[in-house]
């Protein structure tokens, strides 16, 4: 969870970075997605699918968000309803 304003360490960041790259996988939830280092990450995903267009995108928020369309799942639902279905 990240406050707004809040500064995130800088090497938890790159690490996090690191992640985004080795993943085939992203699973997003409960956010807008507008604000960084959110989007940022989900950005960097879309862009590795460019070299791999088998990465898969997953967003779960109850809002829709602006990257809805370059996701392969969309859930329009609370995070702990979806996660208790699985």
């Amino acid at each position: 969870m990240v406050l707004y304003g809040e500064r995130l360490n800088d090497c938890l960041l790159q690490l996090a970075a690191w992640d985004i790259d080795a993943a085939d996988l992203l699973i997003v939830g409960g956010t807008s997605l507008l604000v960084h280092p959110a989007c940022g990450f989900v950005d960097r995903f879309i862009n590795n699918r460019q070299q791999n267009p088998n990465l898969k995108l997953v967003i779960i928020n109850l809002q829709e968000t602006e990257y809805d369309r370059q996701a392969d799942l969309v859930i329009y639902d609370k995070l702990g309803n979806v996660f208790q279905e699985l």
